[in-house]
C-alpha cells in the first residue's frame, strides 16, 4: 500500500521529451554536472557541488551510506579525469549498518550503536534494513539505548502520511516523490516518527544535486537551486546517462 507524502506525483512513462537549450547547458564534452557519479579504472568518484573537482569514495560503506546505487555510475570522460581530485566525499546520514554483529546508524560522521534488538525494533527498524560493512574508520557515538529516543539524522519518518527526515537537525518533508527518491528514498526504509521527533518548523526538502528531472517534458540535472539543460538527446546518451535515471518532476 502506498503511504502518502505532502504532494504525490504520479510516476509517468514519458514517450516524447522535449530539451531545454539555454546559456546554462550540459554538454558531453564537459564534465558531467555536479553530483553526478563517475568510474574509471575501478574508483568511482562524485562530481563536486561547485562542478570544478572530482571527490573519490574511499569505501563501499561510505558509497552506500549516501543511499547510492552503483547502476547510477556512468564512464568518466577526460574532462571529467581532467578535474583536480578533491577528499573524499563526508558519510552519509541515516543508513543502518551491521560490524562485528553490532548494529549501528551512521549519522554525522559517527556511528550509533543500538544497546539491544528490543530498541532497535522499537525505534520501528527492521533487521532486512541492515547492510553488513566495515566502520572501523568512523567514531562512535552515543549508544542508542531507548526505543522513543529522537531519531537521527538522515532517518526517513512518517507522521500520519507525511514522509519527512532531520537534515542537520531540522526536521524537512519531502514535497513529491520524486524528491524522495532523488534522496534515495524508498518506503521500505520509512518508520514511523515518536514522541521525542518534535519540530517547531518544517522546512521543505529540495531535490538532491545532480538528480535528473524531467520538469514538463524537458530534462535537467539539477544543481542545488537551480537546473541545468542538455541541449540533445545525444548530449544526453552521451554522458552515458538513460532515461531510467531521470525522475518525473
Amino acid at each position: 500500500m502506498h503511504k502518502k507524502i505532502l504532494s504525490v506525483f504520479a510516476a509517468a512513462v514519458i514517450f516524447g521529451f522535449g530539451w531545454y537549450l539555454s546559456t546554462n547547458t550540459a554538454m558531453a564534452a564537459t564534465p558531467h554536472p555536479s553530483g553526478t557519479l563517475i568510474h574509471s579504472q575501478g574508483t568511482i568518484w562524485q562530481i563536486d557541488e561547485a562542478g570544478t573537482k572530482r571527490l573519490p569514495f574511499d569505501s563501499v560503506e561510505k558509497f552506500f551510506s549516501h543511499r547510492l546505487s552503483f547502476d547510477r555510475v556512468v564512464p568518466a570522460n577526460a574532462a571529467d579525469m581532467a578535474l583536480p581530485q578533491g577528499d573524499s566525499p563526508a558519510w552519509g546520514d541515516g543508513v543502518l549498518f551491521s560490524d562485528n554483529a553490532v548494529i549501528y546508524q551512521v549519522s554525522g560522521g559517527k556511528k550509533y550503536g543500538f544497546t539491544s534488538a528490543e530498541v532497535f525494533l522499537g525505534q520501528g527498524f527492521k533487521f532486512e534494513m541492515v547492510k553488513s560493512g566495515n566502520l572501523s574508520k568512523l567514531s562512535n557515538g552515543d549508544s542508542i539505548n531507548k526505543a522513543d529516543a529522537k531519531h537521527l539524522d538522515g532517518t526517513f519518518l512518517n507522521s500520519n502520511g507525511m514522509i519527512w527526515t532531520w537534515d542537520k537537525g531540522e526536521a524537512k518533508a519531502f514535497p513529491s516523490e520524486a524528491v524522495f527518491f532523488s534522496r534515495g528514498g524508498n518506503y521500505s526504509q520509512v518508520v514511523p516518527a515518536n514522541s521525542n521527533d518534535k519540530y517547531s518548523t518544517l522546512g521543505v526538502m529540495s531535490f538532491k544535486t545532480g538528480a535528473l528531472v524531467n520538469d514538463k517534458g524537458a530534462i535537467f540535472a539539477v544543481k542545488g537551486g537551480s537546473k541545468l539543460g542538455f541541449p540533445s538527446v545525444s548530449c544526453f546518451i552521451g554522458f552515458g546517462f538513460n532515461f531510467s535515471f531521470v525522475f518525473s518532476g
